[in-house]
């Protein structure tokens, strides 16, 4: 039986906290592959670089995808670097 190939998003500590038990459930059946993309606050230090409290035993792998905002009040440097986490997202889910 193939295993199905299951990603999941995460942008910050708090949403990471709900998905947590998702995550386990999906990781603890043989049918499923988990890969957990992560962007947003979690690689900012400015957030505390939350990514190191993500539990590595719970997916099969961790993709990053960094934010490039230098000023998050620029709001067109935000968009600009939503659509970047979008296309680079899109390309990690054909794979």
């Amino acid at each position: 039986m193939d295993r199905r190939k299951i990603a999941v998003f995460t942008g910050n500590r708090a949403e990471y906290g709900l998905l947590n038990p998702l995550l386990g459930e999906l990781s603890s059946r043989a049918s499923c592959e988990v890969c957990l993309i992560v962007s947003g606050s979690h690689l900012l230090d400015d957030f505390g670089n939350t990514v190191c409290e993500i539990d590595t035993s719970m997916v099969q792998s961790i993709r990053k995808i960094p934010l490039c905002v230098t000023d998050a009040n620029k709001k067109v440097e935000l968009l600009l670097s939503c659509s970047s986490i979008m296309q680079q997202g899109a390309y990690m889910f054909s794979k």
